[in-house]
């Protein structure tokens, strides 16, 4: 991100619930216009978390920054009764 944003900070969160692990990175820099912008970064990105079962959200507007977040599901054995 700090790459491209030209951020000054970067934040990381990992949030692991018994449905799903959930990483979300956000930074502080230029952002980006969503709807005109779908590059091959994204692309790979979106190929990516497919492939693994994961659910991609890109949250960015010019000047506000850029949000990533990565949802995992996670499966939940429950237990015979």
């Amino acid at each position: 991100m700090a790459k491209h944003a030209n951020s000054t900070n970067v934040w990381v969160e990992l949030d692991c619930t018994d449905a799903e692990v959930k990483i979300r990175v956000r930074d502080d820099g230029r952002g980006f216009a969503i709807s005109g912008r779908r590059g091959h970064g994204i692309g790979i990105m979106n190929e990516r978390t497919a492939m693994a079962g994961a659910a991609l959200e890109i949250n960015s507007a010019p000047g506000e920054g850029t949000e990533v977040v990565v949802a995992y599901p996670r499966e939940v054995e429950q237990e015979a009764s």
